[in-house]
């Protein structure tokens, strides 16, 4: 239990370090102030909402304007899918973080867990995500 934890503290602070996204100032996007913890809990329960219901207009409620128009949502929905045939329903996010160019959160499923890492845009919707399964 504790190697696990520490081995998520270090593959999140890893990340932090070698993310390409975020602007000048070490602030967010195009030196945005970077976002606090709970608005990225806050987006990530409403992503967990939308995988484990497979709804389309929770997905859309959750993903910034700027990632609906390019298929991004069908390709989150199908990555939703494929983490519950994987883990199992997801059932709640345990852990999250946030640095200077992002957020993660460690979401627990039935069998194992997800990291996820995104960024938010100024409305605290998703703009930038990737997973990576415990």
């Amino acid at each position: 239990m504790i190697a696990r934890f520490i081995i998520t503290i270090v593959v999140l602070s890893c990340l932090f370090r070698s993310c390409p996204l975020g602007g000048p100032g070490g602030g967010g996007p195009g030196g945005a102030p970077p976002r606090s913890v709970s608005e990225y809990e806050l987006a990530a329960e409403r992503l967990m909402d939308a995988i484990n219901a497979d709804d389309a207009q929770a997905y859309q409620d959750v993903m910034s304007t700027r990632r609906r128009g390019r298929g991004s949502v069908q390709r989150v929905m199908q990555l939703g899918r494929d983490m519950i045939a994987q883990q199992g329903t997801l059932s709640e996010v345990s852990r999250v973080v946030s640095g200077p160019r992002g957020g993660a959160a460690l979401l627990n499923a039935e069998r194992g867990g997800w990291i996820l890492n995104m960024q938010l845009d100024s409305s605290g919707r998703i703009m930038r995500l990737s997973t990576e399964a415990q």
